[in-house]
């Protein structure tokens, strides 16, 4: 007798196809939450590249190197904003001087904004003269090359996301052009303005932000802004002390050195309004008093001496410097063709913008922003006849340098005439 083989269970059809199912939803939520993860990389990665290149224009902005503010990045080295990401890693032309000790001179005539006319070619007798300052303005300016050193790989830095920019020619458009353009931004959207910088990542879609903003965070455009304040630090208002530390007229005392103490002032971040460094240019033993009759015999009292802030601008092969001129001194009313100032005494000189914030530098219609960018400048006391500079005799040329930090208050600088 045959008996029949037991039943084998199995799966449905209906059964199978649940699991399949749910496997498929798995492996969805799954891939899904991959994505997520890698756009939010991506993400993270384009806000440290923008960290970066604000690092690079600015340099720091906390205290460095054991608790004390230093001057770095493109601004303290150029003078200006860098034009394009290109400028940055040193790939943008050659229209700049490299980094180098400068000394500026002094020339007796500035143009319209304040630069000062170096070069003759015209019927202005006074447009090519200048005058040497010596070692003591010697300054460190000009271009380092790649400001984002090891952050830039193979020439190129691009955002989390590796977009790239259009491919039209530098300046052919607005949007798709100079601001965008491949050549010279690498993907990035680079907009200066003449008070400041926003560098801007397109994100996933590398396409500008509409209105409504797009619903995926990773199509959402990143933006870094460097503000006017960030960069430059104003200068109405800036106040320098001129102290006669002489000994007595019969006395001499070194060679016509001038040394600045600058008072650390507290910015509300941790960092010094500013210092000054160096010393004048040598000459003959000074002594004594500090009179009209020890310049020139053209000045009739201290009202026509003015101190003379000389600015470094990276444009060009060689650079450019931009003279900001104080009003007269305060020297207590000493200042009359008789004053002198004797050992101990002081004048209080003051960098004062008109209604428009622009500081005069010359005749009428010769003026420019009351801000400078941050940096060392050269510093130094000079005879203000309104429309040019003029320098007193060799020995009673006193130089020096100051530094300016962003945030900060203006170094409050005590310069000492010894």
């Amino acid at each position: 007798m045959r008996t029949a083989p037991p039943s084998v269970a199995g799966f449905t059809l209906a059964e199978l196809l649940v699991v399949v199912a749910v496997l498929s939803a798995t492996a969805l939520a799954a891939f899904g939450l991959v994505s997520e993860d890698r756009a939010q990389v991506r993400i993270d990665d384009t806000r440290n590249r923008l960290a970066v290149l604000r690092r690079a224009v600015i340099g720091p902005e906390a205290p460095v190197y054991g608790g004390e503010m230093r001057l770095a990045g493109y601004v303290a080295d150029n003078g200006r904003l860098p034009r394009n990401l290109g400028e940055l890693l040193g790939v943008a032309g050659e229209d700049y001087l490299l980094r180098k000790g400068v000394a500026p001179k002094l020339a007796a005539k500035v143009d319209a904004k304040c630069f000062q006319q170096m070069d003759g070619g015209d019927d202005d007798e006074d447009k090519d003269k200048a005058v040497e300052l010596g070692n003591a303005a010697r300054v460190l300016k000009g271009h380092r090359g790649n400001y984002l050193a090891s952050a830039a790989r193979g020439g190129e830095f691009r955002d989390g996301w590796g977009n790239v920019g259009s491919a039209e020619a530098e300046g052919s458009s607005e949007d798709s052009g100079e601001k965008n353009s491949e050549a010279d931004n690498f993907g990035w959207h680079w907009d200066e303005t003449a008070d400041g910088l926003t560098i801007t990542s397109f994100g996933a879609d590398n396409m500008l932000d509409g209105a409504p903003p797009p619903d995926l965070e990773a199509e959402v455009d990143q933006t870094m802004r460097i503000d006017d304040a960030d960069w430059r630090v104003p200068l109405d208002g800036w106040m320098v002390t001129i102290r006669n530390a002489n000994a007595a007229v019969s006395e001499t005392v070194g060679s016509g050195t001038g040394e600045a103490d600058a008072d650390e002032a507290d910015s509300g971040e941790g960092g010094p309004g500013g210092t000054g460094t160096g010393n004048a240019s040598a000459g003959s033993a000074f002594t004594g008093d500090i009179s009209p009759d020890n310049f020139d015999s053209s000045i009739s009292s201290f009202s026509k001496l003015g101190l003379v802030l000389l600015v470094f601008e990276n444009a060009g092969a060689s650079g450019r410097w931009r003279q900001y001129r104080s009003g007269p001194p305060d020297c207590g009313g000493n200042n009359d063709p008789d004053a002198v100032l004797k050992p101990g005494e002081f004048c209080v000189f003051r960098f004062v913008a008109d209604d428009d914030g622009k500081i005069q530098c010359g005749g009428a219609g010769n003026n420019t922003d009351a801000k400078v960018p941050l940096g060392r400048h050269v510093l130094l006391l000079a005879i203000d006849n309104t429309d040019s500079m003029t320098l007193p005799e060799e020995k009673y040329r006193f130089v020096t340098q100051i530094d300016f930090f962003p945030g900060a208050l203006q170094p409050n600088l005590v310069w000492e005439v010894r």
